[in-house]
């Protein structure tokens, strides 16, 4: 049909300023060229502020309750191999070994994730008064950086124990409704 296909908020803003857009909206007198980029440095600002409060509470749930979580269980495990190694020496416990190497693993990068993300909203704020920029930035460096902390989160969330997981699960989500 000869429609665009944008698939990002940035880009698709665009559209508001483009010639063709401004000369409709000046012909039947609703808006004029300084109003229409006004409107949209605007909607970049409110993408970008948007973005950066998403940012700020995965930063903030990401360090208040997964990682503490995180902690406990691996505290756990490292206790519950320490016990079972005490009781007798001879058991194996290798399944529970490979279960605190990979949560251990996953903290570490979780870890890194959370500092990734604080230092892309760092850097994003320090672009202020350059609408476009700023918004190409959370688009491409900091909404990439919460979908990286988002796959290690996933990740978590099928290895910690069910009832220590301090979120709504999925299966929660889905399949128990009360």
């Amino acid at each position: 049909r000869g429609l665009p296909n944008i698939t990002s908020t940035v880009e698709a803003l665009s559209a508001l300023i483009s010639e063709k857009t401004v000369q409709l909206y000046e012909r039947h007198k609703v808006f004029n060229n300084t109003e229409l980029h006004a409107r949209y440095e605007i909607y970049l600002e409110q993408y970008s502020k948007t973005i950066n409060i998403e940012a700020l509470t995965m930063i903030d749930v990401a360090k208040r309750q997964i990682f503490p979580t995180v902690m406990r269980y691996t505290t756990e495990l490292a206790n519950s191999i320490n016990t079972i190694r005490l009781t007798d020496p001879n058991l194996d416990v290798s399944a529970q070994s490979s279960l605190l190497k990979k949560t251990t693993t996953f903290l570490n990068e979780l870890n890194n994730r959370i500092d990734a993300l604080k230092d892309a909203t760092t850097q994003a704020k320090e672009l202020h008064g350059e609408p476009y920029k700023q918004g190409i930035f959370y688009r491409d460096v900091v909404f990439q950086a919460m979908k990286e902390l988002r796959n290690i989160v996933d990740q978590l969330e099928v290895l910690i124990d069910y009832e220590m997981w301090p979120l709504p699960s999925y299966t929660k989500m889905l399949f128990r409704l009360s």
